[in-house]
């Protein structure tokens, strides 16, 4: 075969490759669309990582529900509040059934087996990227606003892990280091599809829900974390000394007669 033949013979590889990969990051970007099964996929993801930030706390089956239903409706319930709209979950009462009986399972699957952190990881990922994503069309749907779009879909992808570990009475893992880009992948997604909206770009579903994945799983594998604010040595004393003299005070008061 001449070279000539040759190129010939890779280009049509290479045209015949673009045409296969462009026909399914259509098809891919029909089914995202806004899809029930996501929303549902997203809700039981948030759920599940609600029933396990509940391990150790000694918490009893009914308290596990509350934590993995707020986990799993929380962010999108405050964005259709804020947009003045119906709560999903409330229109579509299925994903209340579908959250229930998966944080029945979960609590009962991991008394008896230990579910793969990485596993959950790449999971959380996801619902974290459908959520945010939903979130921005939503608020663009309701005419929000393009900064209002971002937030929203911030909020729909973090607020519920935010409420959930309020309720646990810890601090929320978005504010975290150790947490790798959470809320950042979620602006980031968020960014870019109000972006794709307003230049009218195509695979603008595929394309943000893509970045939010990116930048979350590569930030778990990298290690990857913003800078981290640190106290200066005068603010650590002075947080020192009155730890010191709350517990002196403590350990001086009686009881009262």
């Amino acid at each position: 075969m001449e070279s000539s033949d040759l190129i010939l013979w890779l280009q049509k590889v290479l045209d015949a490759g673009l045409v296969f990969f462009f026909h399914w990051l259509t098809s891919l970007e029909q089914s995202l669309r806004h899809s029930p099964p996501l929303e549902h996929f997203g809700a039981i993801t948030a759920a599940i990582t609600g029933v396990l930030a509940a391990r150790n706390k000694k918490i009893d089956i009914f308290g596990i529900l509350v934590l993995g239903f707020v986990t799993g409706v929380g962010g999108g319930t405050i964005r259709d509040i804020c947009l003045n709209v119906q709560v999903w979950w409330v229109v579509q009462p299925s994903f209340t059934i579908s959250i229930v009986i998966t944080c029945f399972l979960t609590f009962f699957i991991t008394r008896i087996t230990r579910l793969p952190r990485k596993l959950l990881d790449v999971a959380d990922a996801f619902a974290l990227a459908f959520f945010t994503v939903i979130g921005t069309w939503k608020a663009i749907e309701y005419d929000a606003g393009i900064v209002n779009a971002v937030m929203m879909g911030v909020i729909t992808g973090v607020a519920g892990g935010m409420l959930r570990d309020v309720f646990l009475g810890t601090i929320p893992n978005v504010f975290r280091q150790g947490i790798y880009l959470y809320a950042t992948a979620s602006t980031a997604g968020a960014i870019l599809y109000v972006c794709s909206d307003i230049w009218n770009l195509p695979y603008k579903w595929s394309l943000s829900i893509g970045v939010i994945l990116l930048l979350r799983i590569g930030a778990i594998r990298w290690k990857l974390t913003l800078p981290e604010y640190h106290a200066d040595e005068e603010d650590e004393q002075n947080q020192a000394q009155g730890a010191a003299a709350h517990s002196s005070a403590g350990g001086r008061r009686t009881p009262a007669d």
